[in-house]
């Protein structure tokens, strides 16, 4: 998550803000503005890994490997023997865990029992993800989606998947995504996987029924559960889990465990945190409806977007008075100026100004903004 420290762009709303409006045309204009930017909000489940999670790598046929790579978290072979596992312990942060005596020393954990269950789970898995019906997307870009943005929820393609050109994955640190693939799932060498808004790899889960070929020097994120093969060319990245029912072949890659961002508290554009509130201000910027929550000891909040950062929405706290005496100190504060702001996703702003408007409370409206952003009342 980007934790900004620019000067809050808190200015002045025109005194025309406080004067009284239509509260019936406001409501309508507010919530019309809204159906801009609420894009796909379906609250869908992540798909449960269960043991399989603890693995960076697990393959019930092998995993070969040209070297070197490097590994940071566990990887294991099962039902296979640990001859099939061709990494070396030096490229492997983590453990490497077998089901026999064979396999990479002195690193080798034996542990049969430990590895049937992660790959029962893995299977689980890959059932559930498969399972999961009524899609939010269906067959997007005909199975070639180079360029595009992906919003959270189910997305499904009942052929082959290609991903010619870079790729966005757009949403919250808490949305899901599931990608449903019947077919083969190809990356074009040197295609990148981009995260934008906060989305986590370890919220991503593709599902691949055919082979799947991450291209040389690609970057791949998510959890990818492949029902055959997975060959990751020549320098791919991976930030995420590869979690194969059949083989893993390597080649001088990257493969990382995503670390869930759980320490920032940041993430707690929360409205109940710094109410009560007493007055709401709302307008437009860039297309999209931003808002302003006033406070008795006139402290604001304030969600818009930010046109320096398409696709990007900024959360703000301002506290009027200078003093830094307000509850709910963040990491993420300017002790010197007061503030904090930092990136929410579209549908968490949207969700933000649908509980503002909930609050019933006296508003002004206005169309005023400045370069970069809305601009508040500056007391």
């Amino acid at each position: 998550m980007k934790i900004t420290k620019a000067i809050p762009i808190l200015a002045m709303l025109l005194i025309g803000l406080m004067t009284s409006c239509s509260s019936e045309m406001n409501s309508l204009e507010i919530e019309e503005a809204n159906l801009m930017i609420t894009q796909s909000r379906t609250l869908i489940l992540p798909v449960d890994l269960g043991v399989s999670g603890d693995f960076a790598i697990l393959s019930k046929s092998g995993i070969t490997n040209v070297p070197p790579s490097v590994i940071t978290g566990n990887v294991g072979t099962s039902p296979i023997t640990g001859a099939a596992l061709l990494l070396t312990c030096p490229q492997v942060i983590g453990d490497i865990n077998t089901v026999d005596a064979a396999g990479p020393l002195p690193c080798r954990i034996t542990d049969a029992p430990g590895l049937t269950t992660a790959v029962l789970n893995m299977q689980a898995a890959y059932t559930d993800a498969a399972g999961r019906s009524n899609p939010d997307y269906l067959n997007v870009g005909a199975g070639i989606i180079g360029g595009l943005k992906l919003y959270p929820g189910l997305h499904k393609w009942t052929s082959t998947l290609l991903i010619p050109t870079d790729i966005i994955i757009s949403g919250g640190p808490n949305d899901v995504w599931i990608f449903q693939v019947s077919g083969t799932l190809t990356m074009s060498s040197a295609v990148r996987m981009i995260l934008e808004g906060g989305a986590q790899a370890s919220n991503i889960f593709w599902q691949v029924s055919g082979a799947v070929t991450l291209g040389t020097t690609s970057h791949f994120e998510g959890n990818l559960l492949g029902a055959t093969s997975i060959a990751v060319q020549t320098g791919a990245t991976v930030n995420g889990r590869l979690l194969a029912q059949t083989a893993v072949t390597l080649q001088m890659n990257t493969v990382t465990v995503p670390v869930p961002d759980v320490g920032v508290a940041c993430e707690k554009a929360d409205l109940s945190l710094y109410g009560p509130y007493t007055y709401f201000h709302t307008g437009t910027h860039s297309g999209e409806t931003w808002f302003a929550l006033e406070t008795a000891d006139f402290n604001w909040i304030q969600v818009f977007y930010d046109n320096l950062s398409p696709g990007e929405w900024e959360f703000m706290f301002f506290n009027h008075d200078w003093d830094c005496d307000f509850r709910n100190l963040l990491p993420c504060d300017d002790p010197e100026s007061c503030e904090f702001a930092f990136t929410i996703s579209a549908e968490d702003a949207a969700i933000l100004i649908d509980e503002a408007l909930a609050l019933g409370l006296g508003r002004s409206t206005s169309n005023k903004s400045s370069t970069n952003g809305p601009m508040l009342l500056n007391k």
